[in-house]
């Protein structure tokens, strides 16, 4: 179902809140990844709230 990607790695914008109409939530973006044969391996810090709810980071996933 999914392309046949070369990328040895990928950057993902997580959002663990709802931010924008239809966008993909960070477990929804993990699961493809992993299902693309990618595992996560770091997640930068992305911006926060003025209450610190983390609302967004990047991952980084690497091809297993």
């Amino acid at each position: 179902a999914y392309p046949n990607w070369r990328s040895v790695g990928l950057q993902l914008e997580l959002s663990f809140v709802p931010l924008y109409e239809g966008g993909m939530l960070a477990d929804e973006a993990i699961s493809m990844a992993y299902d693309a044969g990618f595992h996560l391996e770091v997640i930068e810090q992305g911006w926060a709230a003025r209450t610190g709810q983390m609302l967004q980071a990047d991952g980084i996933f690497f091809r297993d």
